[in-house]
């Protein structure tokens, strides 16, 4: 069940006008071999940038086999639009960028991506707090934005 309310004032989410946080979106597979090299410059990159840089490892194409099958029923969709071309690869924010035609693009392109991603101003802030009542395994999410 949701159940969405409208709030009059701000209550937690700010209202200073904040830059953009970066998604790097890294298509990889159990299988490849060049791939710990890109996770090491994806996890670089996060932790440089804590709190702005959220990871996603997405398992697809021939590297991404069936034991252990960490494959979702999107990954072959989401790889497509990048018109993904080789392994390790990934997206920024899912953003064409400066002088190329595709999402997609290679690990050594995704610091200089990820940086002008962080330095553009967002369009909205956005907060969120929850809460878990593990009992009734009943979620409460209150999201506001600005």
């Amino acid at each position: 069940m949701f159940v969405f309310a409208a709030l009059s004032a701000q209550t937690f989410v700010s209202t200073t006008p904040a830059k953009k946080n970066a998604v790097i979106e890294e298509f990889t597979g159990v299988n490849c071999g060049n791939c710990p090299s890109g996770h090491k410059v994806v996890n670089n990159i996060t932790a440089a940038n804590k709190g702005r840089v959220v990871p996603i490892n997405i398992h697809v194409g021939s590297y991404a086999v069936d034991n252990p099958n960490y494959k979702t029923p999107y990954g072959s969709a989401i790889a497509d639009q990048s018109n993904l071309g080789g392994y390790p690869n990934g997206t920024v924010n899912r953003h064409i960028f400066a002088g190329k035609t595709k999402t997609a693009m290679s690990v050594g392109d995704f610091s200089s991506s990820v940086s002008t991603i962080l330095a553009e101003n967002s369009y909205v802030n956005v907060a969120a707090k929850s809460t878990l009542n593990s009992t009734t395994r009943e979620l409460t999410v209150t999201v506001e934005v600005y």
